[in-house]
Formats: C-alpha cells, structure tokens, sequence
C-alpha cells in the first residue's frame, strides 16, 4: 500500500449519523470501521444470522411466560392451585377438593407441555433454516491476491467479496465494479417480489479500476488495486427503507457519492452478469432484510373479543354463584368438620374454593384448542379450494392457490360491511398497452393491435412523409424511448424485450419501438456516473448520453432525464397533467386538454410529456448541487434531492400526450356486482385523477348507469369540503342507487375535522360504493381507520398488490394480497393471498359466511354443553344441601370435554356445508347473516344458555326420578361403587352426551353427511370403550373405584332405558319446535333457498348436488339479510 494515500479523517469516526469504513491505506488490520464494534457481535461473527425465539435454558420460561399471557390459562393456573391446595387427605381442613389433584394438573400441564413443544418445534425449524442461511458460501478477499471461499457468517464489514453470476448476496453490498461495462443486474424477487431485474451501478470513480484491471484476473487485480489506493466508505445509519440508502466513497484522492442504483441487499441474487465486486457495508442484523423482519400487526377478530367478553361474564356469575354457595354451606353448617379447625370466615374460604373446584368446567380448558384447531381447518379449506388456484407468474407452469397466512380472522372473511380495494393491478390486470396520443396538434387513432393499431400505420406514414409533422413525431417519439428506465434484451430472433419497474415504461418504450423509434441499448459510460441510451430510428441509430436520471416516485409524481446530444443539453420529463401543467412555459390549449378529458374518459392512463433546452452554464452550476444533494446522508436527503430536481423542471415546453391502457382483470365487474349484492360496500381508492376513475369505475360495474352520483372533488378549504359533503348527502339521500366521488384534496380536509370525518362515514352508509381519486398510500390507511373509529364494530376489508398498499392493508380488520407485478409486499403484510380480484367473490361467500356461522355454531356450542354440564352439579349441590359431592364420577366427566362433545365436533362443523358454492354465490344476499351479526349476538347467546339451563335440568331430574328414585337414598360416598347413586350418575351423564349430539345434529345443515353423523356415532359408541376401561379394568378402578362395573349398566336395565328416551324426548322437544317453527313461520334466507331447490332442511348441500345449477326467482329484497330476487 501506498505511504501517500490519505487515511480516514477524523470527521467521519465522530458524525453520530453515519458510520465509516476504511479499507487498506495501512490500516493494521486491513479494515477499520467506526463504530469499532461493528464486527465484534456474536463472538466475531457480525453477519451471523439468528430467528430463534429460545435457548435450551430459555425454552420453558419463555413459552410458559407467552401461555401467561391468556387470561384462560391463569384461570387454570389458579384451578389447578387451589385443587392441589385441597388434596391434603385427612389434612383438615386441606382436605375440601372435591377432585384429586392429578385429574386437573396433569391435563393442565399435558396441554402447556404440548404448547412449550410445538413452539420448540418451531423454534427448531427456524435454527434449521439460521444455520443453512449462516452456512452459504461466497468469496472473500484474503489481502493476498487471491479469494477465497467462507461462509456467509464469517463475512465482516469493510470485506470485499467477489459474487459470480447467479450467486447471492451474502450482506448489503456497496457495488465497486461489475465485469464488462459496469453494469450488474441484480433480482430483488425475494426481497419485494419483482420479477424485473434492477440495473445496478458502482460509483464512477471505480470506472479506471475497469481499464486498468483487464486479463482473466481483473477482479483480484481490482481488489488488489483498491487496498493499496485505500477505500473509504462513510454510510448512513442501518435503515429498514429499502430506498433509503446513502454513502460517499474516497478511492485515493478521487471521491464521490453513492446510491440505491450502487447497492445490493443481502439475499438478492446476481443476474446475466459474470461477477461483480462488492463492499460489505452492513451485515447480520443491519441489513434491509434483517431490519424489514418485522413483526406483523396483531389483528384479534371480533368474535374472539366476544367469546373473551363471554368467557369474563361466565367466570363472573360463576364467581357470585360460589360465592352464594360458600355463603349457604357456611350458614347451614354443611360441613361440621371444618367448622372444628377453623373460624367461619376461613371455612368461608374453603367452601368458596370448593365450589370452584366443582363448577370450573363452565370454562374448559379445551375451549381455545379446539377454537383453534377448527380455525387451523378453515384455513386448509381455503388454501385447497380449487376454484382459486391461477398460474404463478413467478413459476411458470405452477399454479397457486388462495393461502391464508393467518387462520386466526378466517370467521371476519363472513362478516365484512366495507370492502376497501386499490384500482392498478387489483382490479386492472397492471398490463400496459400503449394505446393513444396526442402530439401537433392531433389525435392519431388507437395504436392497440386488437383494434388493429391504425395509430401505428398513420404515425409512420406522416414520418415517411418528411412534412413537418414528422419533425414533431420523431421528437414525440424520441422522448418516448429516451425518458424511461427500462432494461432491453435481445432474444435469439432478434426481438427486443424490455424491462422495468414501471409497466407504463415498458408500454410507452414499446409504443416507440413500434413506430420505428426502438430504444436497443442503455450502456454505461467508463469512468463516469452517465450512461449512454441508443435508439434504432428512421435516421440510422442514434447515441443520447443520460447525465442525469430525475426519478419519478409519488410525491414528484414525474420523472426527468437530462440528455446531451449533438452538443446540446436537454431536460425531457414526463408525469402527471396535474403536476406537468403547473411546470409549463406557456400554458396548454383548450384542445390538449379536451383530449385529457376525452382519453380519461375512456378509462385510459394519461402523461404529459414536455422538455426544454438547458443552458450549459446553468447546468454546470445546477450539477454540482444536484450530485451534492444525493450524498447526503441524513435524513433530509430526499427534500434536498427533490429541491434541486425541481429547479431544473420548470419553464418547460409541452411536446405531448401518452394514453395508456390498464385493462380489467377478468372477471371484475360481476365480482363487483356479486360482493355490491351481497351488500358490502365497496370502495375503490385509487391515485387517477377522477376522469378516469369514474369511467374505471363504470366499466367495472363499481357504478351502473342508474347510479346516482354525488362528487365531493377539489376542495380547496375546509369550508368548501364540509359545504361538497352535506350536498352529497342531501343529493344521496334521495337516491336508491347512490355512489360517491371523493379526491384527495376534499379528503385531506375532511380528516382533520371530527364532523367531517363522521360524515364521511355516514355516506358510506349510505351509498354503496364510492371511487376516492389522488389518494396517497397513508389517505388509505385513513379512510380505513375513519370506518373503524366510527363503528368498532364494522368490519373492513382492504385488497392491493403493490408496496403503497401496505398501510391500507395493515390497517383493515382483514388484509388481501394480490399476487402481482408490483412486487411481494402486498402480500407478505396481508392476512391471505389470492392471484385475482375475482377470487373475492368465493373467499367470502363461500369460505367467509360458512367460517362465520360454523364459528358461531362451534363457540355458542361448546358454551352451551358445558353449561349443560354444570347443571348437574348445580342441582346437586341443592339437593344435598351444599355438601361437600359432585354429581357426575370426576374422570367419567373428564371425557366429556375430551371425546364425547369436543374433538368430533370440529370434524362435523369443518365440513358442515348448507348449499353448494354456486348456489351461494348465485345468492350473494344470503352473506348478510354476517355483517348482520344474525348468528352471533348477545340474543343467540342467551338462547343457547337458556337451552342449556333447560338441558342440564332435565337430563339430571328425570333419572333421579325414574332409576328406582335412589338418588340420595342410599347415601353418598365417592368411593363406594354399590351405592345407587353412582348409577343414576352415569345414566345422567350419558343422557347428556346423548342430548348434546342429537342437538349437534338437529342443527346441522348437512345430515345426510357422513361427515356430519359418523363422528357423533363414533362419538357415542366411544362411551362403552371410555366406560370398559373406567369400570372394568383395574387401571380404571385406581382412578375411579366408585365405577367399578357401574358404566355400562345403564344399558341392561328397563328403568335407565327409560330414563334415557324420556330424558332425551323432553330436553330435545322444545329444540324441536323452535326449529320447525322457524322453517314454516319464518324462515331464514338460507331456509328459503334451501325449500326453493328442493331440500328438506336437514342435507343441505348435499341434497342439492344435482340440482345446484337451476337459477329460480323468489320473492324478496337484497338489504339486511332478506333474499336476493335472483336465485
């Protein structure tokens, strides 16, 4: 290494917002970085990766500490407590346990054990994929003019890698040199899901090292040649933003800024490049990967709030019914006993904990497995679903399903009262075709090959022509494939592809080419930060060196080249006619402006093009600022960047007009018109200005021609916003087709005002759909918050592809990501997946209204059995004046909430179907169950309860009465299995199972099902397995002596026979009824279908096979869960 070659400067060690790294130059080691730290993490190994949530010593605590977390589990906690608390036998007065100790902690224990492991399992899969990610090879420089191979945990900052072709990316990489011309293409696809390659760039100043190196070894030599000039890199602080990167690099005396177009993030891969030599600049847990490793956003559906609403108010009344007990039993003085060893207030206590003990299985500790689990299969439903699988456009000749990432809100897909969807790429096919334009003062005729491109055929005649208007083509055109940032390749027919994170570039590059003006090459130039674009036109081919790209995002809403050519500087741009207009000389005549309206009308995308002459001596005093401004490191970056692009875009020339075609998705406007009849109110938020977005709007059946529009549009204060909404809605009030038409601007104010924010919402109720133009990405996410804040119960749904849905899809209560052309970020934040808008229209009227009421059956259910259940003991305590007993054998009772009324349960409401999926979707009115909350609400709650109270009574009162009225006669002794009352008991408990599955089955709406009968069947006949092994083998008598050869008595004598069918008959009569009076008096819109096809009310679907696909008609109205006219 040089002794001349200056070392790193002290400013770059003391800025707090940057870090530096020095590379050769003398440095001891070979690489200095401030902070010193940067690769002294993990024990030397900085780019270590980790994913693990625990250590061996760490695995059980914290898993235990996340269980804690529910409300159930403490609720167990402190039942398995006082349980163990109670078991002292002989120990008054630690001996009030009405059950043994092993019986609730064991069960406690076996379902937190399980839970520690499968998160263990877990935790184990992610190490797995940590150490193949840590243990991938790439290649370092060693100092030695040589590279050599290491894992990627043993990269540091400051090293130089050497990536070859195909290979990945083993940290954030600051690109040096590229073989070749410099130029390096890299795929993003694992990291946003874009399938185009990104061109990428190394700083100019690394442009000699290319002349320089050559031979077959020009890497080591470049490698070689930056270690003895000494490297120094000064980089902004780690940030998650993708964008957001910064640097400046000093190579010997020479420095320069550095950009996103010189970085490469970890993870991506290296494409149609040889190699490329790179900086290590962040690594392990700095890089844009590790940073956007996130935790998504916790959503709780709202039937999990209730159920938990439910479960507190049961555990209260179950507080005050033991408290009533205790109060009693210590009044009576039940139990003398204890009243020996202890005060009244202390046997208080124990009676207190008593009768907890007896009536915790209100709350069983299966309740939230099963939930689970019966959510885990609704979401394999929807993943299998054949009707949604479309080709992946990542995997080309693979198709891909619908996936739900999340099977937790699977019940919201039911309920949705507001659909919020994004427009390019959701409901168009984000597929660009170069359609119009307008340019010397004329319109040219469409230049889309299916209306034949006569466009295209009259633009090259005129250019043929040399008249005037071929100066103005060829300048119109030469714009075209100059201002862009495609990538071009060439096939082995000689066709030209093109590339870009655009589609409208591709579009408006392939409408150029197609004409004669054909952008064939974009190369880098050695040595400097331009590069040079040729385009293939009438005059031969033609060289333009792009010395600076002004990139377009949606703030600037515009992108800008400045281009030297034959001498000359010129500014080129193109953006929105909102933004463009205002950067105009002189402004654009009545005529260009008709044509806007005219092409917006037709649904198509419009640009203005415009350019003017700059003179050298401003550019040469506007360059300097412009490169100044992209090596800023902090985070006025942006500003200063956009501050200085504008001053070069003004007092532009307009030169034209571009229309682009994004067309809809197949399938579109009958989804739209299926999920508007199902009564979902759909909103549609876009970017378009509101030409466009109204005729989008139309085309797609958003709006009919009989709907009725109110435009709340340019508002300029907040006055004027709120004066456009109140006419909205007096205009909307009198309509019986209303639609709404919003915009940015009136959006902005009216979020600032509460009133106007709650008017908003009241014309979303009342239109029934609504187009919002110029939104930004964070309007989206509030507009979507306004409907929550104003109705917390309203459940929103938000749809998009692209990285600017995110916060609208994060926001919602249910997030739909579109597989699409605008990378993965849609869907990665979104709680399931889909490939086409049209997938909707199943996802919720099939999946969504089942998972809703097969949810709702399956909590009010196991509600229901087990507050069934504890009336025995209810009665009980009563009958034997608060003693210390329990009504049914403890591990007979254990079953209950195990095989006789849970597991078999998920299986029959899994695959419970009421009508078949064309059926449904042929009635999208039937939906409205629920947004309408008709299934689950504090009235079918306390239904349920009240059929339980009833259940519960009958099934214990009868076999009292009926087995030989021994109940209480004979005595009662836990232990002693000759006493009659153990007999009685188990008949009881088996009416109870008996009662239960016959309800099961009486609600069902698929009898004839084998999914439906067979597991209560099995359910059943497992009693006399369960019940052999309780009361005839002498394991079963260790556990349960007092059912020593008592279970399966009930079945050979004529009084428990009676017992059963009598007990069965009046608990089910009054189910009976009800039901029967509904499907006559009034039935449900589901009943009216189901008697229009033909069922019966008791096969559903299953019963309608052949018949499905007959449309009838029957009398009704689509709003607030009536029927659909069209069947």
């Amino acid at each position: 290494m040089g002794e001349d070659t200056p070392m790193c400067t002290s400013p770059l060690s003391t800025d707090p917002d940057s870090w530096s790294i020095t590379v050769g130059d003398g440095v001891p080691s070979g690489v200095r970085t401030v902070p010193s730290n940067m690769n002294s993490r993990y024990r030397g190994h900085p780019n270590y990766v980790s994913t693990t949530k625990f250590t061996p010593l760490t695995w059980l605590p914290k898993s235990l500490f996340y269980q804690f977390q529910r409300i159930a589990n403490i609720y167990f906690l402190y039942i398995a407590s006082i349980v163990v608390a109670g078991s002292f036998r002989g120990h008054t007065p630690f001996d009030y346990s009405t059950k043994s100790w092993h019986s609730k902690i064991f069960p406690f224990i076996g379902v937190l054990l399980w839970t520690a492991l499968k998160d263990l399992v877990e935790d184990f899969r992610r190490g797995r994929d940590d150490r193949r990610e840590n243990m991938r090879r790439t290649w370092r420089y060693d100092g030695s003019k040589a590279f050599v191979e290491v894992a990627w945990s043993e990269v540091l900052a400051g090293d130089l890698l050497k990536v070859p072709c195909d290979g990945a990316f083993a940290a954030d990489l600051l690109l040096l040199r590229a073989s070749g011309n410099g130029q390096a293409f890299i795929s993003t696809a694992n990291l946003d899901g874009e399938t185009s390659l990104k061109e990428r760039l190394g700083p100019h100043i690394f442009g000699e090292l290319v002349a320089a190196a050559g031979g077959p070894d020009e890497a080591e030599e470049a490698a070689r040649r930056i270690c003895e000039m000494g490297l120094e890199v000064k980089v902004a602080l780690p940030s998650a933003a993708l964008t957001d990167v910064s640097a400046t690099c000093k190579l010997g005396a020479m420095g320069c800024p550095a950009s996103e177009v010189s970085f490469l993030p970890r993870g991506c891969v290296l494409r149609n490049t040889p190699w490329v030599l790179a900086l290590a600049v962040y690594v392990g847990d700095d890089t844009k990967t590790r940073l956007n490793m996130t935790a998504a956003t916790t959503k709780t559906s709202n039937m999990q709030k209730f159920l938990n609403r439910m479960v507190w108010g049961l555990l209260g009344v179950l507080c005050v019914f033991c408290i009533y007990c205790a109060s009693r039993a210590t009044g009576m003085n039940t139990n003398p006993e204890y009243l020996n060893c202890c005060n009244d207030f202390v046997y208080w206590v124990i009676m207190f904990f008593r009768f907890n003990i007896t009536f915790y299985h209100v709350v069983p500790i299966s309740l939230y497995v099963c939930f689970e689990m019966l959510k885990l299969v609704l979401g394999h439903l929807v993943n299998q679903d054949p009707t949604m699988f479309y080709p992946s456009q990542a995997d080309p000749g693979v198709k891909e399903g619908a996936f739900a990432r999340t099977a937790d809100l699977i019940e919201e897909l039911g309920q949705v009262d507001f659909l919020f969807s994004d427009k390019t790429g959701t409901l168009t096919a984000n597929e660009m075709i170069f359609a119009k334009c307008y340019f010397g003062g004329a319109d040219y005729g469409d230049f889309r090959q299916s209306a034949g491109a006569p466009g295209t055929e009259v633009v090259k005649r005129h250019i043929g022509s040399g008249a005037r208007i071929a100066e103005e083509a060829a300048s119109f055109f030469t714009l075209l494939s100059l201002c862009h940032g495609c990538q071009v390749d060439k096939d082995e027919e000689g066709k030209y592809h093109y590339s870009a994170m655009s589609p409208d570039d591709v579009a408006l590059v392939q409408g150029a080419s197609d004409v004669g003006f054909v952008f064939v090459s974009r190369n880098r130039t050695p040595g400097a930060g331009s590069f040079d674009l040729s385009v293939e036109g009438p005059r031969g081919r033609q060289s333009y060196t792009v010395l600076h790209e002004l990139e377009f995002n949606s703030d600037r809403k515009r992108m800008s080249v400045i281009v030297r050519w034959d001498g000359e500087i010129w500014c080129l741009t193109k953006g929105a006619d909102s933004v463009i207009m205002n950067l105009l000389e002189t402004a654009v005549s009545d005529d260009v402006r008709g044509k806007l309206s005219e092409f917006s009308k037709q649904g198509l995308r419009t640009l203005l093009f415009a350019r003017k002459k700059v003179d050298e001596t401003y550019y040469a005093s506007w360059a300097p600022r412009f490169v100044a401004a992209n090596g800023v490191l902090d985070k006025t970056k942006e500003a200063d960047i956009a501050r200085v692009a504008a001053e070069m875009e003004t007092e532009l020339t307009f030169v034209g007009v571009t229309a682009v075609e994004d067309r809809l998705q197949d399938g579109v406007p009958e989804a739209i018109a299926t999920l508007k009849d199902a009564g979902i109110r759909v909103w549609v938020l876009t970017g378009d200005k509101i030409e466009t977005a109204v005729d989008i709007a139309r085309s797609s059946r958003l709006f009919n021609d009989d709907t009725t529009l109110a435009y709340a549009t340019l508002a300029q204060s907040q006055a004027e916003t709120l004066q456009l909404l109140e006419d909205a809605k007096a205009k909307l009030a009198k309509s019986s087709d209303p639609g709404l038409v919003l915009d940015g601007a009136t959006v902005g104010y009216a979020l600032e005002s509460p009133e106007m924010r709650q008017l908003i919402y009241d014309l979303g109720l009342s239109s029934r759909s609504c187009i919002c133009c110029r939104l930004s990405p964070m309007q989206k996410r509030r507009l979507v918050e306004l409907v929550r804040q104003a109705n917390p119960a309203t459940i929103t749904l938000a749809i998009g592809d692209g990285a600017n849905d995110v916060p609208m899809i994060d926001g919602a209560h249910v997030g739909i990501g579109i597989r699409g052309k605008e990378g993965n970020q849609a869907v990665q934040a979104s709680d399931v997946a889909i490939s086409q808008f049209r997938f909707l229209v199943p996802l919720l009227l099939n999946h969504g209204r089942r998972a809703y009421r097969r949810v709702a059956f399956f909590l009010l259910f196991f509600i229901y059995k087990n507050i069934a259940l504890a009336m025995a003991d209810v009665v009980w305590v009563h009958q034997s004046v608060f003693a210390k007993s329990i009504a049914f054998p403890e591990y007979l009772s254990m079953g209950y909430n195990v095989v006789f009324t849970s597991i078999h349960v998920i299986v029959c409401l899994a695959f419970d179907s009421d009508v078949p999926d064309d059926v449904s979707v042929a009635n999208p009115s039937l939906y409205r169950v629920g947004p309408n909350r008709a299934l689950f609400n504090i009235w079918s709650f306390i239904e349920w309860v009240l059929f339980a109270l009833w259940h519960g009574t009958v099934m214990w009162l009868v076999p009292y009465r009926i087995v030989n009225d021994t109940f209480g006669d004979t005595g009662y002794d836990q232990e002693d299995s000759s006493l009659d009352f153990w007999l009685g008991s188990a008949c009881a408990f088996f009416i109870l199972c008996l009662i239960v599955n016959l309800k099961l089955l009486l609600l069902s709406e698929s009898l004839c099902k084998a999914s439906t009968w067979v597991p209560v069947v099995v359910a059943l006949l497992f009693y006399v397995v369960y019940g052999w092994g309780l009361g005839y083998t002498s394991l079963g008598w260790q556990f349960q002596e007092s059912m020593k050869e008592v279970p399966l008595k009930i079945f050979w004598t004529g009084e428990t026979w009676a017992a059963i069918l009598l007990a069965s008959s009046i608990a089910l009569f009054p189910d009976s009824v009800l039901r029967l009076v509904r499907w006559v008096v009034a039935p449900s819109p589901l009943e009216i279908v189901r008697k229009k096809k033909g069922g019966v009310g008791c096969c559903g679907a299953s019963c309608l096979g052949t018949r499905s696909r007959l449309n009838l008609v029957v009398p009704g109205v689509v709003e607030e869960g009536n029927v659909s006219e069209k069947i």
